[in-house]
């Protein structure tokens, strides 16, 4: 099989840095260089650098700015211009709604990491304290979707905020609900596919 899937991962990457280069602005270019490099900085310092209590903040904090950057640098640099309120809130509402979803898995796989000294929040802290924090969190989202829509101005982006009301309604109903979404990794697959929810606008709109 792996002499199959290495031909095919090559020429795939070949391929795609060829058409990145010939179509893609410089800008564009750059920014996912230094994305690359971010990612290979974390998976150095999580895998080799450092081996204390503190990886776990990279691990977890890190995680969720390095993929929100992902998402949102390209439209931003595509756009070309500063962002406004709204999308800026827009942006941190993400962040702290993939924030949750990163400390969920440190939530709900606390013994399996325990059993396999993985460093995670829940496992460093403990699980009470990463379960104030998502709460903190949870509050948080829907404090920041409640001000962005206060003082919306544009009309079309309620459907953003209910798109993004709708993600955190999930979120938080996995949390609410431990029990029954621990059984068979049920948490994992629903917490991610939250994530799916935003294609939901091609139609809205």
């Amino acid at each position: 099989m792996r002499k199959i899937l290495w031909p095919i991962l090559l020429a795939t990457g070949l391929a795609t840095l060829f058409l990145s280069l010939a179509f893609l602005p410089a800008r564009i270019l750059i920014f996912g260089s230094i994305m690359g490099g971010y990612v290979v900085l974390y998976m150095l310092v999580h895998h080799r650098l450092f081996r204390s209590h503190l990886t776990y903040l990279f691990k977890e904090g890190w995680i969720s700015i390095i993929y929100t950057l992902g998402i949102w640098g390209v439209p931003l640099l595509s756009y070309g211009a500063m962002p406004n309120i709204p999308v800026l809130l827009t942006i941190i509402i993400y962040l702290f709604l993939v924030l949750i979803n990163v400390l969920m898995y440190s939530f709900f796989d606390y013994f399996i990491d325990g059993q396999e000294s993985q460093l995670t929040l829940a496992t460093v802290s403990g699980r009470r304290i990463t379960s104030h924090l998502l709460r903190l969190l949870f509050l948080s989202a829907l404090l920041v979707i409640l001000v962005a829509y206060l003082i919306l101005v544009d009309k079309e982006m309620e459907k953003v905020y209910v798109i993004l009301l709708s993600m955190t309604a999930v979120l938080g109903l996995i949390f609410a609900f431990p029990s029954y979404f621990s059984k068979n990794e049920r948490y994992g697959i629903l917490a991610d596919g939250v994530f799916l929810i935003p294609g939901l606008l091609l139609w809205m709109w």
